[in-house]
């Protein structure tokens, strides 16, 4: 079972003659747990200092997994309303784990780590190489399978990954080679430097995605060059 709290405060007075609380959200989608506790403070400020009791309307039974829409009220102490709209993803266990799964390896502890590749480097969203690797999301295969194909398609040719030398954080380049001794998993993970703070990762949680550099609870990435091949 789901549980909603509203933040409730009202203070009663007959008197209309005050602007209605704005109210604002801080996101418009919340992430829940089937059987998850959601307090709608943490998501939901009211821009009048004045006493207000928050309403939560929804449409539909949010105990169910799926997307649900949640109108707001906010009622001050004359009267005074307005309405917002939330939507709470409800997801089920497993789901949820998944979901965990990919937000730690997106961000998690990694964060500053590649909040200053991102200074350093840029967003790597603007080259040709990134443009490429959004062909390869969603593609099974081990992740050394799946950077040795990419490179395959990028450069042309086939080369073995193992066919690289050690290269800097600040000489990485978009097409470079990256290395995890564990990949947060256990195992070594192999990734394809995309730019700014992004690399294509091959086989997380099955399939291929564009993450983060710096993974959750992994090993320092290691950056690698190809060694050049005469064609």
């Amino acid at each position: 079972m789901l549980v909603v709290l509203i933040p409730c405060r009202l203070s009663a007075q007959e008197d209309v003659d005050e602007d209605a609380p704005s109210i604002i959200l801080k996101t418009e989608e919340i992430i829940a747990k089937e059987g998850d506790v959601v307090d709608l403070n943490e998501y939901v400020e009211v821009s009048d200092d004045s006493d207000f009791r928050l309403i939560s309307l929804a449409g539909s039974s949010i105990e169910d997994c799926g997307i649900h829409e949640v109108t707001l009220l906010a009622v001050d102490e004359y009267g005074n309303c307005s309405e917002a709209v939330i939507r709470i993803k409800v997801l089920s266990i497993e789901e949820y784990s998944d979901y965990e799964e990919r937000l730690s390896f997106v961000w998690g502890n990694a964060l500053i780590h590649n909040e200053a590749l991102l200074e350093l480097k840029g967003d790597g969203t603007t080259n040709a190489i990134y443009e490429l690797a959004l062909n390869f999301i969603g593609m099974r295969g081990s992740c050394f399978y799946v950077a040795t194909k990419f490179m395959e398609t990028y450069r042309g040719y086939s080369q073995s990954l193992l066919d690289t030398y050690d290269i800097s954080v600040i000489d990485a380049q978009p097409g470079d080679i990256i290395y995890y001794a564990d990949g947060g998993l256990g195992i070594e993970h192999w990734a394809v430097y995309l730019g700014g703070d992004l690399a294509l990762h091959g086989n997380y949680l099955g399939k291929t995605i564009i993450g983060k550099v710096y993974v959750n609870r992994g090993s320092e990435p290691q950056f690698r060059r190809l060694n050049e091949v005469d064609q």
